[in-house]
């Protein structure tokens, strides 16, 4: 049997800059140009389903009623009506296996029903949207062709998405609105291997990894002349600012002083560095962030291979990483009832005493820099500013290479 490897390799890309947060008005305009621009009788309406993962147990009646609002939204645009299903962070990878087997029991009909003017009711044998949550889904997904090839969506329209890039080239900066290319290469055991390249998903975007600082008492490093030794951007000479350290160290000893005491290392996000006077403190930043691999595929939305219109659901996708105000709605529930939005300063407040709960993990539902921050999520707008300077400071990736092989018979 001639065995088969398949590499996913990982390529970073660029994209224009988008804003951290989107206004009133621009939401406003959004709506008068949904009401301008409505589709035409032609496009038949479409009904997806969509599979993600919340925060916490959410009820029925929550999911309900965001859906109602989400559908608003992507009825008038796309004549696409969208039904969710939401679970926990405890079932949802168990439901989703379970859709999948049962999808793949029912099969899709050879040919789908016959348009008409009502929105379709979902097909036993149909899964469209849903979250990937971490390799080992991805790579279980991929081996069973249980994956749209997204190739053709992301050089082509919705190529904003995406930069090709080779593996040899990968882009060393990421800037806030930034996505990957997840490659698969599928080779044979010969010279000359065929290689095959496929977007499987599209990453959410959010802020990435962490600093590693060194931060040094300024007095004791006066004191052994090296008042010019530790720059905040210390990687730019590391080996400078590693013998700086090792000669303080040395110093601190033969004082008989504790040298954890003076010089230590700290993790930490993009306004770590702030929380230092400079007056007694010397910071430096010793490793930046680096995107991985496994942070990469642990929030990305899919289609799979058993979806009923992969157009439609490409659409919602992009919707989910390009317009604030759907994003708020699948985030945040509905408007007045489970949150508040405060126009003037730009943020939004959960409702305490809502009539039920909805609560979504921000990570998970698209693009974290088009929408206004919740200081309950731990997000402000320094944050996200800060997040932003911190994603152009990320390090690309090692190129991974993970070899997946069949089960004995195929």
């Amino acid at each position: 049997m001639l065995k088969r490897s398949i590499l996913l390799l990982i390529c970073l890309s660029l994209l224009g800059l988008m804003l951290v947060g989107c206004t009133e008005d621009e939401i406003e305009q959004a709506k008068d140009h949904l009401q301008n621009n409505r589709p035409t009788t032609e496009r038949n309406k479409v009904t997806l389903n969509f599979y993600i993962m919340s925060a916490s147990e959410i009820s029925e009646t929550a999911v309900r009623a965001m859906e109602e609002r989400f559908n608003i939204y992507t009825e008038a645009k796309y004549r696409t009506r969208v039904k969710f299903f939401i679970y926990s962070p405890e079932a949802y990878a168990a439901a989703l296996q379970s859709k999948f087997t049962a999808v793949e029991d029912a099969g899709m009909p050879d040919t789908l029903p016959a348009a008409t003017d009502a929105y379709p009711e979902l097909l036993d044998g149909q899964l469209d949207i849903f979250l990937n949550i971490s390799d080992e889904m991805l790579r279980d997904n991929v081996l069973k062709g249980r994956l749209t090839d997204l190739t053709a969506y992301m050089t082509g329209t919705y190529h904003n998405l995406s930069r090709d890039k080779t593996p040899t080239s990968i882009a060393p900066v990421l800037y806030n609105n930034s996505y990957t290319k997840i490659a698969t290469y599928i080779s044979a055991e010969d010279a000359n291997p065929t290689i095959v390249q496929q977007h499987y998903g599209v990453p959410n975007n959010t802020i990435i990894g962490e600093y590693t600082y060194l931060v040094v008492d300024k007095a004791q490093a006066d004191l052994c002349y090296l008042e010019n030794s530790f720059p905040l951007d210390g990687t730019a000479n590391l080996t400078a600012v590693t013998a700086a350290r090792t000669q303080l160290t040395t110093f601190l000893t033969n004082q008989k002083l504790t040298v954890a005491d003076y010089i230590q290392e700290v993790t930490g996000d993009y306004g770590t560095r702030h929380q230092y006077d400079s007056s007694e403190y010397y910071v430096t930043i010793i490793k930046k962030p680096e995107l991985t691999y496994k942070e990469i595929v642990s929030s990305m939305f899919c289609i799979s291979a058993y979806t009923a219109n992969a157009d439609r659901a490409m659409e919602i996708i992009y919707e989910l990483n390009t317009s604030a105000e759907l994003h708020t709605i699948l985030q945040y529930g509905v408007r007045d009832v489970t949150y508040t939005v405060d126009v003037e300063n730009q943020t939004i407040t959960k409702i305490a005493d809502a009539p039920y709960t909805y609560d979504m993990n921000i990570r998970h539902t698209g693009n974290l820099f088009c929408i206004y921050p919740a200081a309950s999520d731990g997000y402000t707008h320094i944050r996200f500013e800060e997040g932003y300077l911190q994603n152009k400071d990320v390090t690309a990736p090692t190129v991974p290479q993970i070899n997946i092989y069949p089960p004995a018979g195929d």
